[in-house]
């Protein structure tokens, strides 16, 4: 059966389709990872989609004082007022449970206009469907008993965009917080949703420096309902005036798109470089003020700051500009076009001359262009002053056919540039069209649209290999953000290829789509590719962007977790301490990417045996993410479990059971009981049980693990060996000895055959367990084999002092003992008293 589509699933969801349709989907959904996961996602959408329906009823709302004090609402203290809007108030609140500070929009209590009530609710949908660390979280939408309407968002402490840039940030830092606007706003349109009102007071900036987009009151939703909005909001003008595209001026829906907020980004990028808004229409009348916005062009930036670079404001200008088919044609175009100009890379939105190109490669690499200039202007200076005045008329109009040329090159360029701008919007207008309700009917969805894109991409652009890339690319990461990991792999490789051909390995865009294949590679468990790519990104991030730059040192943190998982721990480590000094020095100890390098150092010193060091780093991180994201923030959680796993190799092992209890609970109830994380957690506490010497409670859950793990990754994946060695130590302790061999053998040969050149320190644990499962059955040359090989391979990996290192030496230290047998020169006899420790000491 091939994977049903969004509309299949929705009707599984509803328990729609007829009892034998039912069955034959829920079979094939629990044998596709891809579908599994798409369900996921689809109920918890779902989820808050039908707390709106309940919570808000246009048409039976009440009405309400306006002015009857801070709201009592279950559940929440409200501490004080921080902003009012059209459709509704916002507080403060203390939430109970998980206890943490959050932010509640509460609907007006006297608004009766049927327009406000769909702002609010259309509000609380956009941030339902969106799911990115710039773009504040929605947690939960309710009503209470008396019809008072209201959803639970995240509260963002920091300071708007506008009152953050008057702190002095240089010109580089304020643009990298507008490529992280542009990333997020990216975001929001590849999962339908346009924003129409952006503005520095909807942009705020944390405590970490980290860009949050707020107030999607005004936002359309470009997938089911998107004939509703049409219908209901033609000639209403909607947005802020200053930050209004032409378009929106004009009050006609259907000219709203995408580039909507392309042209409001450009509007801050032109107010965080010049400090002035391209139009003065403070004290204009309302119709004069959109007619300016409509057809008069801006000042340009530089004739209100003569330092600003050109290529900054070609970029702003291109952004504004009154035809959308002329601005950038998505968000993340114009995100990567500043990108290009941070970097001395030439930028899309200017004629690329010869002269242009060499002027940009000057600027990346000064010195040794410097030094071929001085030696050049020493040979030809005397010649030039010698004949200057003899070739001078012979120069000028030598340099009006130049300029001839150039003008017909930048004519020739601009006009290919416009066709390609065209063809890409052609192509875009499309994608969404498959996915309107108007054109495609009731059925259109979003991942349909995606489908078909994947289709036509490389018909359509064949011989454009970098639109096609950089289409290819957008979809493959699509399909990845949506799990659907086969999908992503296809294209993400193609869009490699595409630009690569296009642009050169070396291109920023390259080294992205390069990033993400990587990832994406070792999560699919393709480990020795995946190493391959990613230290090929971070040797090129490293040439063009230095060891400082926040490009290299995120390239730096993820070829980290890749050696970390592949076993390679030297290196790991050595990398994961570069990398976090260098964070904690630029980014600070609340930043999320610190935060995350955090954990994943604390994670694998507690694997190298170091948790001296180990648990202070865990407990910081834990600390951290509790106070910046909340007792239930997927980053919380995971750090929570990974400090579990900290205690209990302390010999903590009630607090450690106690923490993976509460955790399991809490990952049931949020991701369901057979999400990734939920597995894992479950793992965990098998784990720990076994340590406390609860085999009986333990199996039944390492056993159920073991089943999910191996439908859902594979009987070979790492974590399902993992799981199987586990419980392969749980019938081995209760005295079911040949089943805990078939079980060691499978997953040692397994990990052995998966280790890298420089070895696996799982494949050496798990030979060593088979080697005491052989010894327990008195199968004793087969043991010793093992038993050498596992002991041989911890000491060489993890050293003599780690914890399973001397457990290992401890078993065939009994061994010897037993059987009296020659000992090899590397395995000298241990005192009775250590060898007299239980084995898991």
């Amino acid at each position: 059966m091939t994977c049903p589509n969004l509309e299949q699933l929705e009707r599984l969801v509803a328990d729609e389709l007829d009892a034998h349709d039912g069955a034959r989907l829920r079979l094939h959904v629990d044998s596709c990872e891809t579908c599994r996961a798409q369900l996921n996602d689809l109920r918890e959408n779902l989820e808050i989609g039908s707390q709106l329906a309940d919570v808000i009823d246009p048409v039976t709302l009440p009405a309400r004082s306006g002015d009857a004090g801070l709201p009592e609402l279950p559940g929440y203290r409200i501490i004080r007022e921080i902003g009012r809007g059209g459709a509704g108030v916002v507080y403060e609140a203390e939430q109970q449970s998980p206890r943490r500070h959050v932010a509640i929009k509460v609907f007006h209590g006297g608004v009766t206009d049927e327009y406000q009530v769909r702002l609010f609710r259309r509000e609380a949908e956009a941030l339902a469907r969106l799911k990115h660390a710039s773009i504040a979280a929605i947690y939960e939408a309710n009503c209470t008993a008396d019809r008072l309407q209201y959803f639970v968002m995240e509260l963002v402490e920091g300071a708007p965009l506008d009152e953050y840039l008057r702190a002095g940030l240089s010109l580089s830092d304020r643009c990298r917080l507008f490529i992280e606007l542009c990333q997020a706003v990216h975001y929001a349109h590849q999962r339908g949703v346009i924003h129409r009102d952006l503005k520095p007071s909807n942009v705020m900036v944390d405590q970490g420096g980290c860009v949050k987009v707020l107030d999607f009151g005004l936002s359309r939703i470009t997938g089911e309902d998107a004939n509703v909005t049409m219908v209901t909001e033609a000639g209403r003008v909607q947005g802020t005036l200053h930050f209004m595209s032409p378009e929106q001026a004009r009050g006609n829906p259907d000219e709203i798109d995408a580039r909507t907020d392309v042209y409001a980004l450009g509007v801050i990028l032109y107010q965080i470089t010049t400090g002035q808004l391209p139009y003065d229409i403070n004290r204009t009348e309302l119709l004069e003020a959109l007619r300016v916005i409509c057809e008069t062009d801006p000042p340009r930036p530089r004739a209100l700051n003569r330092e600003l670079p050109r290529d900054l404001e070609t970029i702003t200008l291109k952004a504004l500009a009154k035809d959308p088919e002329q601005r950038y044609q998505s968000a993340a175009a114009l995100g990567e076009d500043v990108e290009r100009f941070l970097s001395d890379q030439p930028i899309l939105a200017a004629p690329a001359s010869f002269t242009y190109q060499l002027r940009k490669l000057v600027a990346r690499h000064k010195t040794p262009f410097a030094a071929a200039a001085v030696v050049f202007v020493l040979t030809v200076a005397f010649a030039v002053a010698m004949g200057f005045s003899y070739r001078r008329a012979e120069r000028l109009r030598q340099a009006a056919d130049s300029q001839r040329i150039a003008a017909i090159e930048a004519r020739d360029r601009a006009e290919i540039e416009k066709n390609r701008a065209l063809a890409i919007n052609e192509f875009l207008r499309g994608v969404f069209a498959s996915a309107d309700p108007l054109h495609a009917g009731r059925e259109a969805r979003v991942v349909d649209a995606i489908d078909l894109a994947a289709e036509n991409a490389r018909e359509q652009f064949g011989d454009d290999p970098e639109v096609r890339g950089a289409l290819l690319s957008t979809i493959g990461t699509t399909y990845l953000n949506l799990g659907l990991y086969e999908q992503a792999e296809t294209h993400l490789r193609d869009a490699l290829a595409a630009r690569i051909e296009a642009l050169g390995e070396e291109a920023p865009e390259t080294l992205v789509t390069m990033s993400n294949l990587a990832s994406l590679l070792q999560s699919r468990n393709k480990l020795d590719e995946a190493e391959r790519l990613k230290r090929r990104v971070l040797e090129l991030r490293r040439k063009t962007y230095g060891d400082d730059h926040e490009r290299t040192r995120r390239s730096m943190s993820s070829l980290a977790s890749l050696l970390h998982d592949q076993g390679k721990l030297d290196e790991a480590e050595a990398l994961s301490r570069e990398v976090l000094a260098q964070m904690r020095r630029t980014l600070g100890v609340d930043n999320a990417v610190t935060l995350g390098t955090m954990n994943n150092l604390a994670l694998l010193l507690k694997d190298r045996g170091k948790l001296d060091e180990a648990e202070p780093l865990m407990k910081e991180t834990v600390e951290a993410l509790r106070r910046n994201f909340g007792e239930r923030h997927p980053y919380t959680l995971t750090a929570m479990g990974n400090w579990a796993l900290v205690v209990k190799d302390l010999g903590r092992i009630d607090e450690a059971i106690a923490v993976q209890r509460e955790l399991l609970e809490i990952r049931r109830e949020v991701l369901g009981p057979e999400h990734p994380d939920t597995v894992n957690t479950m793992h965990n506490l098998a784990v720990a049980l076994c340590d406390r010497g609860d085999f009986a409670e333990a199996e039944p859950i390492d056993r159920e693990v073991l089943r999910l793990r191996t439908r859902d990754l594979g009987e070979n994946h790492p974590r399902t060996l993992m799981t199987l060695n586990n419980l392969g130590e749980i019938l081995l302790e209760t005295g079911r000895i040949e089943e805990a061999e078939q079980l060691f053998r499978k997953s040692a040969n397994a990990a052995a055959a998966q280790a890298s050149d420089a070895g696996d320190w799982r494949a050496a644990e798990y030979a060593g367990r088979w080697g005491a499962s052989l010894a327990a059955l008195k199968r004793d040359d087969e043991a010793e084999v093992q038993l050498l090989r596992g002991l041989r391979g911890l000491r060489e990996i993890l050293g003599d002092e780690h914890e399973l290192t001397r457990r290992a030496r401890n078993e065939i230290e009994r061994f010897y003992r037993r059987t009296a047998r020659p000992r090899p020169p590397d395995v000298p006899p241990l005192p009775v008293e250590s060898a007299s420790q239980p084995a898991g000491s």
